[in-house]
């Protein structure tokens, strides 16, 4: 898509560089520029789409003045019905403007069809989503947000917008001249961020609130049940509120919790020291009044994996929810604690890709057997086989779903980033807009260590050990044909972890192996060892030579560097470390001023080749 340019001065309000949003346009814009509020006072009917039900209140009451019987604007969510809507279509209102959550859309559909009006909302209604990246990012558990993206091409007027926006991979954008409109700020400053890199969540952020008494803090973390726990430990009941959804608010409220709220009042006062949002609050919330916000964003692998947030959209929305007051100005002091999973399993955009178009390969293949079918029966069964099959998962109404193939890329590409520290750090660095500290903290129990003790509670045996007698019955079929490769695909799909391990060795490994739960895992981790070592000696040898003489602090200064750039906290910098790939020789240094110890690297013990 070809992209515009727009300077804006840093504070400015949109409307003083944009008259009115342009149709056919994805704008980027900085947070709290009142975007979405330039089209709420356009001379235009109006159809805005807000990701969710919070944002869309705050705006209403806004708009409306806290009065809900001047119905200005027209909220449509959970609980408004079809015939109200109907009703604000029939009355005075000058401009109708609409505010609705993507899963309530339909009801404004229902209403101007009820009306005789469809085409008019087509054509004299202007369609704004904003926060678009959300269609992305939630559309995996979300699977209706999608549902406006099915009317969005008809409507004359139309355009996205997001500080933070997702170019989607869907081909109309193309095929209806989409430009992408980047609003820049000029004097932008980058946001100072203090990046906790920890092995117990709770106690690091029990820490910083140690170190920080006279704080008030802005908790963003996308778990209740991880809220509830910190609450639990941490006993501080009677100081914190809780900001989440209606389920969540039932959740807490059954443990004996009733700080909950389930929207920010335009004049919220924030009277607790410790407030916590789930991700319904991470964008277009307008959070006013709080001057100085030290906001915590927390981040815990092991727990919960949906409380990990991508740096370059949730971090910059989370930021942007505490809004500037009108000609002041605002410090928003962040932290981002976090733990690593360097067993986390993620693909490249391109790894996906190439999954998905082999899944689609063996979708279309199987139904163009079922349409060769002529019994009913036969063709059922091969529809069942169709409806489980992995790529249904990215169909919608019998065409491709491009946004849930764009929120597959999008998954992998954040589950790698919180791998290791130095890969967070670096996703962080390539969106040049934060200014980074990070630092370290361990404690004797880990978040992994917690994980582990509760997965062992769940399970009672591995997976692989129940998948290998599977794999060996479907391996000893005579004929390896349609069904074979439709259970592998499926059995594939489900336990991604495990075939991965097995893909070390191959399943024709297993067969050799005889599908033996003991020697496969032998033989994994024996090559996946050798594998493993591969790369550190290859950094390894950029630093050491055979013949070289170094002394024990540059040993460990260049182990500490390799180990970390390669996020391998599990290694140590020590010279007991570098004897498993070098064979060392201690000298004693007395020559003048250099005394000391030092290390001759006589031979090297591994060779890469």
């Amino acid at each position: 898509m070809r992209k515009q340019h727009i300077k804006i001065k840093k504070d400015q309000y949109i409307d003083t560089v944009l008259k009115q949003i342009e149709t056919n346009k994805i704008y980027s814009k900085p947070t709290g520029c009142g975007f979405t509020t330039l089209e709420l006072k356009a001379n235009r009917n109006s159809i805005i789409i807000e990701p969710n039900k919070p944002v869309i209140q705050n705006k209403r009451d806004k708009m409306n003045g806290g009065n809900r019987h001047n119905m200005k604007v027209r909220a449509v969510i959970e609980g408004v019905t079809i015939e109200e809507i109907m009703d604000y279509l029939k009355s005075n209102v000058e401009f109708k403007k609409i505010i609705s959550t993507p899963e309530s859309f339909y009801k404004v559909i229902a209403a101007f069809t009820n009306l005789g009006r469809l085409d008019e909302l087509y054509t004299d209604y202007f369609m704004l989503i904003d926060e678009c990246e959300r269609v992305v990012q939630d559309v995996g558990y979300r699977t209706d947000i999608i549902m406006p993206m099915e009317h969005f091409f008809k409507f004359k007027g139309k355009a996205m917008v997001s500080a933070t926006p997702i170019i989607p991979s869907d081909p109309r954008f193309e095929k209806y001249n989409f430009r992408i409109v980047e609003i820049k700020e000029v004097g932008f400053t980058k946001q100072p961020i203090n990046i906790i890199s920890t092995n117990n969540t709770i106690l690091s952020f029990t820490e910083l609130a140690k170190r920080n008494p006279n704080e008030k803090f802005f908790v963003f973390l996308n778990s209740t049940h991880s809220i509830h726990t910190i609450i639990e430990y941490m006993n501080i009941h009677k100081e914190c509120e809780v900001f989440c959804s209606e389920d969540s608010k039932g959740k807490l409220e059954e443990n004996d919790f009733k700080q909950v709220k389930c929207l920010i009042d335009i004049k919220e006062k924030f009277a607790k020291k410790f407030n916590f949002f789930t991700s319904r609050f991470n964008s277009a919330v307008d959070i006013d009044g709080v001057k100085n916000p030290f906001v915590v964003i927390l981040t815990d692998c092991f727990m919960a994996e949906h409380t990990m947030v991508d740096p370059a959209s949730e971090v910059e929305q989370i930021i942007g929810r505490f809004r500037r007051p009108q000609n002041g100005t605002i410090t928003r002091r962040v932290t981002h604690i976090t733990n690593f999973n360097s067993n986390l399993i993620s693909y490249t955009k391109e790894e996906v890709i190439a999954d998905i178009k082999k899944f689609e390969l063996l979708y279309n293949y199987t139904k163009s057997f079922m349409d060769s079918l002529t019994t009913y029966n036969a063709r059922q069964v091969i529809q069942e086989m169709l409806d489980k099959s992995v790529f249904s998962k990215y169909l919608v109404n019998g065409e491709v779903n491009y946004y849930m193939i764009d929120n597959e890329v999008f998954e992998n590409q954040i589950k790698g980033y919180y791998k290791s520290d130095i890969a967070l750090l670096q996703a962080y660095r390539a969106t040049s807009k934060f200014k980074c500290l990070l630092q370290t903290e361990n404690y004797p129990l880990s978040d992994e260590i917690n994980a582990n003790i509760r997965e062992a509670k769940k399970k009672l045996r591995p997976v692989m050990e129940l998948l290998l007698p599977i794999l060996k019955e479907l391996h000893d079929k005579e004929e390896r044909g349609f069904d074979y490769h439709l259970s592998i695909e499926l059995l594939k799909s489900r336990h991604r972890t495990v075939f991965k391990d097995l893909e070390v060795i191959g399943i024709e490994g297993a067969a050799a192996l005889g599908f033996e739960y003991k020697l496969v895992m032998q033989r994994i981790a024996s090559l996946k060892k050798k594998a493993e070592i591969f790369p550190i000696i290859t950094e390894l040898n950029k630093y050491f030579k055979v013949g070289g003489l170094y002394t024990s602090a540059f040993i460990k200064n260049k182990l500490d560097y390799i180990f970390r750039k390669m996020g391998r906290a599990d290694l140590k910098a020590s010279i007991q470390e570098l004897k498993k790939y070098f064979k060392l020789r201690q000298i004693r240094a007395t020559d003048g001023r250099r005394r000391g110890t030092k290390y001759l690297v006589e031979q090297a013990l591994h060779n890469v080749d």
